[in-house]
């Protein structure tokens, strides 16, 4: 799970294809990272550096410009994803629907939304920074949403128990991946602090 997913099939003109459309992701980046992986480390071994394409001697590949493309680029273009429900809920606090020129006042405060997050981008822009940063960013918000909360929500939704309850084997998992991502999100957060 990842905290983009609900902007991106809110979105979608055919909600219903969500699932394909997921599958058809995994297919895709498996297609090009396994192969990728299997041939680097099966040539390199402990040579091979983290992340991948900073290791010298496969840096300049052909495929390594894919996976590099194939990660930039999915960021760039969930960029305006990510940034709507934030935008949209400072623009119904701030009443810009109310002002004199609500699409005026949008633009200006979807400006200063890029104008914040491209600051960010240039002061963390050395690994030194930009790392650390990640770390802590994600330890804090990518292990409730994408761990925590989906299990907590599922747990509270449809009980513990009863017919359509929670069994005691998905009562398990669910405890397990709460107990190991609250320890991974705490262990992470102080490693990047």
């Amino acid at each position: 799970c990842h905290p983009v997913l609900p902007d991106v099939l809110s979105s979608m003109r055919r909600p219903r294809e969500f699932g394909r459309m997921i599958k058809a992701s995994f297919v895709v980046a498996l297609a090009l990272y396994v192969p990728l992986v299997i041939v680097a480390y099966a040539t390199y071994g402990r040579g091979v550096q983290s992340p991948m394409y900073e290791t010298p001697e496969i840096s300049e590949l052909p495929m390594m410009r894919v996976i590099k493309a194939a990660t930039i680029l999915p960021m760039i273009f969930t960029y305006p994803l990510v940034l709507t429900p934030p935008e949209a809920a400072l623009e119904r606090v701030l009443g810009v629907d109310e002002r004199p020129c609500p699409r005026l006042c949008r633009v200006g405060l979807r400006s200063l939304f890029v104008v914040f997050t491209t600051g960010v981008a240039i002061l963390v822009r050395t690994r030194e920074h930009f790392g650390p940063l990640v770390d802590l960013v994600s330890s804090c918000t990518s292990t409730f949403t994408a761990f925590l909360m989906p299990c907590v929500f599922g747990l509270r939704l449809r009980g513990i128990g009863g017919e359509r309850g929670v069994g005691r084997l998905e009562l398990c998992v669910n405890i397990f991946v709460i107990v190991a991502a609250s320890t991974g999100a705490i262990f992470g957060t102080i490693q990047a602090v």
